[in-house]
């Protein structure tokens, strides 16, 4: 997982093993993109290259189910301790 700095970089959050959950929190400013471990390989999250949060994300806790690089990583929001 990377977080897309406000300049363009990409920046680890992490490596999700098989079946992993991650845990982040996050603003409507980071947008988020997933690739194959090892590769440059992009995975959809939420049907999409790049995960934007929005407005009814803020504040709440993204998990993040991993996926092969044949899946679309989904996104459920709950309220996070």
């Amino acid at each position: 997982m990377f977080w897309v700095d406000f300049k363009g970089v990409e920046k680890s959050y992490g490596v999700l093993p098989p079946n992993g959950i991650m845990r982040m929190n996050t603003y409507v400013t980071h947008p988020w993109i997933a690739k194959v471990r090892g590769s440059n390989t992009r995975l959809n999250i939420n049907g999409n290259d790049v995960y934007q949060p929005q407005v009814s994300d803020q504040n709440k806790v993204l998990e993040i189910t991993s996926a092969t690089s044949k899946s679309t990583i989904t996104t459920s929001s709950s309220s996070g301790s």
